[in-house]
């Protein structure tokens, strides 16, 4: 039987936070760190520690020796544990000097102190943060709150599996949510793609449309309006027009453009949904294309469809793991910026990017507005059963060179205008003053 696992199964053997041996080399498992180099999990006593507790425990996840491994302790286990000596002369003469190997290091993207801002910013709420710089598609922010506190997990477990919040989901890459109005970004960048409506189209809203027999109420009448004024007035009639004129089939498309990409980021991300069979007939496609109807979107999904239209059209691929460093800081591994796929053209980019400047300045989004600094946005108010609706906020800054794209969700806030909006625009203004000094 001894054979059997340390032939056969040695992998999964050594994988087993329960393996004495893996108790015993705590101290050789490598640290995650932030990208300004602070610790945010690392190996204190024989026993792992994470500073930053709760506010990035979804990230990090836990090494606990009875309840395992989660987050980026489990998905980069090989990674953290100690590693055999390279057959070199370095590696000969540090097997000499120490005996054994220390683990490598990670380095993340994450900027923590954005970080803990977001986490504040969010206040008593439930939600999510993500914010991706969209021109290399580092993610400097990925905030799930509530957190939990992976210091004392085993301690809380029971607490936190019947906790109604359920502080263990992480709500950037597996919360599903009906998105609201940011849903008409992606209509209103798959119609002028298509050439089904034009820059200067105008559009009549009597405060409602009827579609095969059902009455979708606008909750406002915009009467005459642009195409600008319909996103700055969050226009429900307008968008469902669209979408009716741009069909199934190409609302399909995409989507799967836009949220039908497989990511690499170490993290266990759920994609968004919408597929033909939720959308059985005009009703529900003229109710999908304002962001209801059987929609649902991640937050780190939202996020990157915002970065998209910062970046011209192109979507990078998103990373979470900037470098690897051994125990002598030197290099192993470096992730470089890498386009993942060209979803519109540059014109089409520009001419959504310039209408989700007129949501900001003189819109629903005028909350989300930062002095001196061109902001790009989108709000959205989600039904929610049960409570009051989900409000979100999608968004990019500077306008003209985007550094910073964001998607903020908070569950039950209401109006996305007036709770998700300003929660944006404050961790734009940090990161973007940052930038400066």
């Amino acid at each position: 039987m001894n054979t059997y696992w340390a032939f056969w199964r040695e992998k999964e053997l050594l994988n087993m936070t329960q393996n004495p041996r893996n108790r015993e080399n705590l101290d050789l498992r490598g640290g995650i760190l932030s990208m300004t180099g602070e610790y945010l999990a690392k190996t204190v006593k024989k026993k792992r520690v994470y500073p930053e507790g709760e506010v990035i425990s979804h990230i990090t996840g836990y090494l606990d020796p009875i309840m395992g491994k989660s987050g980026l302790e489990n998905s980069c286990d090989e990674i953290l544990r100690s590693h055999p000596f390279p057959f070199t002369l370095e590696g000969l003469k540090e097997r000499w000097n120490d005996g054994q190997s220390r683990g490598y290091d990670i380095y993340l993207t994450l900027d923590i102190k954005l970080t803990r801002i977001a986490y504040e910013a969010l206040g008593n709420h439930r939600g999510a943060i993500v914010a991706i710089s969209p021109q290399t598609g580092e993610i400097l922010i990925m905030v799930s709150k509530p957190g939990f506190d992976t210091n004392n997990l085993y301690k809380n477990w029971e607490n936190y599996k019947k906790d109604p919040s359920s502080p263990l989901l992480d709500r950037t890459v597996q919360g599903s949510y009906i998105p609201g109005s940011i849903f008409k970004v992606l209509i209103l960048a798959s119609a002028l793609e298509e050439g089904i409506i034009k820059e200067k189209d105008t559009f009549h809203c009597p405060g409602y449309i009827d579609v095969e027999g059902h009455r979708f109420n606008c909750g406002y009448v915009h009467g005459h309006q642009d195409l600008r004024r319909a996103l700055a007035n969050s226009c429900n009639v307008a968008f469902a027009t669209i979408g009716l004129k741009m069909g199934r089939e190409n609302l399909l498309k995409y989507f799967k453009k836009f949220f039908g990409n497989n990511y690499d980021i170490s993290l266990p991300v759920i994609h968004s949904k919408l597929t033909e069979e939720n959308l059985p007939g005009n009703k529900l496609l003229a109710q999908s294309s304002f962001g209801q109807g059987e929609v649902l979107l991640t937050p780190f999904e939202a996020c990157l469809m915002t970065c998209v239209i910062a970046n011209k059209g192109k979507m990078m691929y998103p990373y979470l793991i900037k470098e690897i460093k051994d125990s002598k800081k030197r290099l192993i591994k470096e992730r470089k910026p890498e386009i993942m796929s060209n979803c519109i053209s540059t014109e089409t980019a520009e001419i959504v990017s310039s209408i989700m400047e007129s949501v900001v300045e003189e819109g629903t989004g005028y909350r989300a507005k930062i002095e001196g600094i061109r902001v790009a946005g989108k709000t959205g108010t989600a039904e929610h059963p049960g409570g009051e609706n989900n409000a979100w906020f999608v968004g990019f800054a500077p306008a003209e060179n985007p550094k910073i794209a964001v998607a903020v969700i908070i569950e039950e806030g209401g109006a996305g205008g007036e709770a998700a909006a300003p929660v944006a625009g404050k961790v734009m203004y940090e990161y973007l003053k940052s930038e400066t000094k």
